[in-house]
C-alpha cells in the first residue's frame, strides 16, 4: 500500500513539473513526428524551466466535433481508437509513447487542416507512458487469454498486471483465481474488465505494476469519449480488426519461418500457433 501511494505521489509531481513535461512533449513529438493523422505541438527552444513555450494549433474538443453528423463522429472515433489503442499496443517502434491522461480536453482535433480533418492534437503531456515491446508482448497474451475467456490461461498472465509477477503461495494464488474468475463475468469491454483487475487486486494488498496500470486507466478514459462520439462503435472489433489486418501483412514472412512454430518477433507480436489457434 505504502509503495502504490508513493507511486501516486511520483506521478503528481511529475505532472506539476514543467521540466518533465516538457521532455514528454519531446519525446512524444518525435514518436508521431511521422504520423500523418497525429500532431503534438513542437516545444521552441526558448522555453525555461518555469515557463513553456509552444506551437500554436488550432483545435477544438472531440466530443464537439462535427455535432448531429454521426457519419463524421464516427470517422473521428475509429481514428481515435487506431491512434490511441491499436497503435499504442502494436507500435512498430521497440518502445511505443501514450497519453497518460487522454481527456477530452487533452485529445482535441484539429481544425484547420484541409487534407485531413480529422486529425488529432496531443496536448497536455504531464502524465506520459513508455511500453516497451516486452510489456505489450505481455498485454496481448492476456487479451489473447480473455478472448478465449480461459480462466486458467489468464491467471497464468494476470501477474504481468503485477510487480513482481504472481505469488507462488497456493493461498495468494487462489485468491488471484479467485479474482480472475469475477473480472471475466464483469460486462463491458476489454479495458473495463482489465480495470476492474486492477482494482480488485489493489484491493487485496498487491502491487500493482505503473506502465500496465497508467495504460489500462488511460484506455478506460478513451473509451468514455468513443462512446459519446459514437455509442455504436465496438472498440474492441475495431482493435482485433485491425491486429487481423495487420496478421495477413505478416502472411509472406510466416511463410518463410512457419516452422518456428513459436517465434513472435512480427509487429503483431504473436506467433504462428497462436494465429491458427486465435484467429483462423
Amino acid at each position: 500500500m505504502k509503495d502504490f501511494f508513493a507511486g501516486i505521489r511520483a506521478q503528481l509531481e511529475r505532472e506539476i513539473d514543467v521540466g518533465e513535461e516538457q521532455a514528454h512533449f519531446r519525446r512524444a513529438y518525435q514518436f508521431y513526428k511521422h504520423h500523418q493523422g497525429v500532431k503534438v505541438p513542437e516545444i521552441f527552444q526558448f522555453s525555461t524551466e518555469h515557463t513553456t513555450f509552444m506551437e500554436f494549433l488550432n483545435v477544438e474538443k472531440l466530443t464537439d466535433s462535427f455535432p448531429g453528423d454521426n457519419k463524421k463522429r464516427r470517422i473521428l472515433a475509429e481514428r481515435l481508437a487506431v491512434t490511441m489503442t491499436f497503435e499504442a499496443l502494436f507500435s512498430s517502434q521497440h518502445t511505443s509513447v501514450f497519453h497518460g491522461d487522454p481527456h477530452a480536453g487533452n485529445i482535441m482535433r484539429i481544425t484547420d487542416d484541409p487534407k485531413d480533418p480529422y486529425k488529432l492534437g496531443l496536448l497536455d503531456w504531464g502524465l506520459m507512458g513508455e511500453f516497451p515491446r516486452e510489456q505489450r508482448m505481455q498485454m496481448v497474451q492476456l487479451n489473447l487469454a480473455y478472448g478465449q475467456k480461459s480462466k486458467e490461461r489468464m491467471v497464468r498472465n494476470v501477474g504481468s498486471l503485477v510487480r513482481g509477477g504472481l505469488p507462488t503461495d497456493r493461498q495468494e494464488l487462489a485468491k488471484v483465481e479467485e479474482i480472475v474468475g469475477r473480472a471475466i463475468k464483469v460486462k463491458g469491454g476489454t479495458f473495463e474488465v482489465y480495470g476492474f483487475l486492477l482494482e480488485e487486486l489493489f484491493k487485496a494488498g498487491y502491487v500493482l505494476d505503473p506502465e500496465f496500470s497508467l495504460f489500462i486507466k488511460a484506455q478506460l478514459t478513451i473509451a468514455g469519449i468513443l462512446r459519446e462520439l459514437d455509442p455504436t462503435l465496438d472498440q474492441d472489433k475495431l482493435v482485433r480488426k485491425k491486429t487481423i489486418g495487420l496478421v495477413m501483412k505478416e502472411i509472406p514472412k510466416r511463410l518463410a519461418v512457419l516452422p518456428a512454430w513459436k517465434y513472435r518477433g512480427y509487429r503483431s507480436m504473436l506467433s504462428n500457433g497462436e494465429v491458427f489457434r486465435e484467429i483462423f
